[in-house]
C-alpha cells in the first residue's frame, strides 16, 4: 500500500490486486464497509492525519490494482450559496421532479425557497444554491444524492458564472412553466 497526500487534505491510496483482496475491497464482491473504514483509519494514521468527521472514499480501478481516494466530504454552510454537478439533463430533470414534490419546496411551503442559478457548462450543469433559510435535510439529501457538490461560497458561484452559461435564475427547480391556454385565448 502506498500513501500519496494530495491537495485540500485529501489522500491517495494505491493499492495492489493483493492488498484489495486481502483487506476484502474487490469491486466485483459484496465489500464490507467495516474493512473499508478500517483500511481508511489504518491510511489515515500512517500519513499522520486525523479523520475528518465525514469522509468520501472512492475506489478507481487501475491497472495492476486500484487507486482508494479519500477525500474530507464538503457540508455546505447553510448560509452561504453552495454549488452542485449536475451530470446531464435527464438527471436535472428528476431532480426538479423529486423537489416539485417536497412540501418546503411548493407553493405555500413553511419556507422562502432558495434562490438557485442555473448554468450549462462542459461537464454538465451548475447549480448555484443560495439558501434564504436553512434548507431542510431532505432539500440537502436530493441536492446531493442528484448532483456533487463543487464548492461552498461567493467564490464558487462566481466562479460558475464566469465559466458557465446562465441559462435560468430564480425557482429554477419548481418553475412548471406556462400553463395551457383556454380556447377563448386564441379568439382574442
Amino acid at each position: 500500500m502506498k500513501i500519496e497526500p494530495i491537495s485540500n487534505g485529501s489522500l491517495r491510496i494505491w493499492l495492489s490486486e493483493e492488498e484489495i483482496e486481502q483487506w476484502g475491497l474487490h469491486p466485483a464482491a459484496d465489500t464490507d464497509s467495516r474493512r473499508a473504514r478500517r483500511l481508511v483509519r489504518q491510511a489515515l494514521a500512517m500519513a499522520g492525519r486525523r479523520p475528518a468527521t465525514r469522509l468520501l472514499a472512492e475506489m478507481i480501478p487501475v491497472d495492476g490494482g486500484c487507486v482508494l481516494l479519500v477525500s474530507p466530504s464538503l457540508r455546505p454552510d447553510s448560509r452561504q450559496p453552495a454549488v452542485y454537478r449536475i451530470s446531464d439533463a435527464d438527471t436535472l430533470l428528476s431532480l426538479a421532479r423529486q423537489w416539485q414534490a417536497l412540501p418546503e419546496s411548493g407553493p405555500g411551503g413553511p419556507d422562502q425557497p432558495p434562490y438557485l442559478t442555473l448554468y450549462e457548462r462542459e461537464e454538465g450543469y451548475d447549480l448555484a444554491v443560495y439558501p434564504c433559510t436553512p434548507l431542510s435535510q431532505r432539500q440537502m439529501h436530493l441536492l446531493l444524492e442528484y448532483g456533487s457538490l463543487l464548492g461552498c461560497g461567493e467564490a464558487a458561484a462566481a466562479h460558475s458564472a464566469e465559466y458557465g452559461s446562465l441559462l435560468a435564475a430564480g425557482d429554477v427547480l419548481t418553475y412548471r412553466g406556462p400553463g395551457p391556454q383556454e380556447p377563448g385565448d386564441f379568439l382574442h
